[in-house]
């Protein structure tokens, strides 16, 4: 994975935080919490998946020819379903 992409990544979740930490409705919910007579803790988990489409691309091109006869990818073609 490049550096850019690693930035990104990065710049992604701390908008992902300041999202969570800004929210005036998280936070009143969690004061009335805290007025009940408890202390909250709220821990979040984001998984965060990404894909090179590009390799993707290249995978699925290797996928559809051993899946499709050239009668078949010929067809796709002309219907532009396939480049």
């Amino acid at each position: 994975m490049n550096e850019k992409v690693k930035g990104l990544l990065q710049e992604l979740g701390e908008a992902i935080d300041e999202t969570v930490t800004g929210s005036q409705r998280i936070e009143g919910i969690m004061q009335s919490i805290r007025e009940s007579g408890y202390e909250v803790y709220l821990l979040l988990q984001a998984n965060i998946a990404i894909e090179n489409m590009l390799r993707k691309s290249e995978a699925q091109a290797d996928d559809d020819e051993e899946k499709f006869t050239s009668d078949d990818l010929r067809f796709l073609k002309r219907l532009k379903i396939v480049s």
